[in-house]
């Protein structure tokens, strides 16, 4: 019995060595295979890094694609002015564009405008301007005066009383009316219903002229909301008239206004001018 006993401790004990001795080899193992693959990583030739495309996202139509709808003659052309008073007071960019186009088409202009001051806010009797062999060019011009944005998505179904499929152009003019920090994202909003309605249009968004704080110095919080919302169109591939800027290259801007906001009759014309540039490009 003693020498079993002797035996199975002997045993014993060499079986836990042998044990062990295989845990320690695998430990080992495991040890040099983690520094050769730290090592395989550290050596290793870094991908490409990610990159993200900054390319805008075209419109669906640009204007030149809507302005070729011109060369049909006998089809009436249309259009759609979203905005604020700056398309409604007296000389304005809208008149003076009209007519442009009705010289350079061939057309009459039917002008439709947009009156703040009749209850209920409706359009007025159709104005005609130009005139001309080919078919008319209809401007709803639904230029609001003192209005901002909430207003114009508020009154959408009067300011554009006609099927959104009929409109070939359209041109989005609010600026001046609306909080600092706030227009590009409005913006955003009005450009989502107009492209909504009107999927058939191209869209141009207007960045509007640089208006005055009290004592005749530029307003920053207006330019900077221009700023942002024009940036914000390009980034999506919309036409921008940059009428911000044709104002402030100018030796002395304040010479175009009437006063810290409006244009005067000369402004107005530079403004008319930045829009058939891009309307000719």
């Amino acid at each position: 019995m003693g020498n079993f006993t002797t035996w199975f401790a002997r045993s014993y004990r060499a079986i836990i060595i042998v044990l062990v001795a295989i845990m320690a080899v695998m430990l080992v193992i495991l040890a040099m295979q983690h520094v050769s693959s730290a090592r395989v990583s550290a050596n290793a030739v870094a991908g490409p890094i990610p990159t993200f495309s900054s390319a805008p996202i075209a419109s669906k139509k640009q204007p030149a694609d809507a302005l070729t709808l011109l060369e049909q003659n006998d089809r009436p052309f249309t259009i759609s002015v979203i905005g604020d008073s700056t398309g409604a007071i007296d000389d304005n960019w809208v008149g003076q564009t009209a007519q442009w186009m009705s010289d350079k088409y061939d057309r009459p202009v039917e002008l439709h405008q947009w009156s703040v001051r009749v209850e209920p806010n409706a359009y007025q009797p159709v104005q005609t301007i130009g005139a001309g062999a080919n078919a008319p060019i209809v401007i709803w011009n639904g230029s609001a005066e003192g209005k901002d944005i909430t207003y114009s998505l508020t009154n959408w179904d009067k300011l554009v009383p006609v099927d959104g499929a009929a409109f070939d152009l359209a041109f989005i003019n609010h600026g001046h009316n609306v909080a600092a920090g706030k227009l590009a994202t409005a913006g955003d909003d009005l450009l989502k219903k107009i492209t909504g309605t009107m999927s058939t249009a191209a869209v141009i968004v207007i960045g509007q002229n640089p208006q005055e704080d009290e004592g005749g110095t530029l307003g920053p919080a207006q330019e900077t909301n221009v700023r942002a919302w024009m940036s914000s169109a390009k980034r999506q591939g919309y036409a921008v008239v940059d009428v911000l800027d044709v104002f402030l290259d100018q030796d002395d801007y304040s010479k175009l206004l009437l006063g810290a906001v409006h244009p005067n009759r000369d402004g107005f014309t530079l403004w008319a001018q930045a829009v058939e540039k891009v309307l000719s490009a």
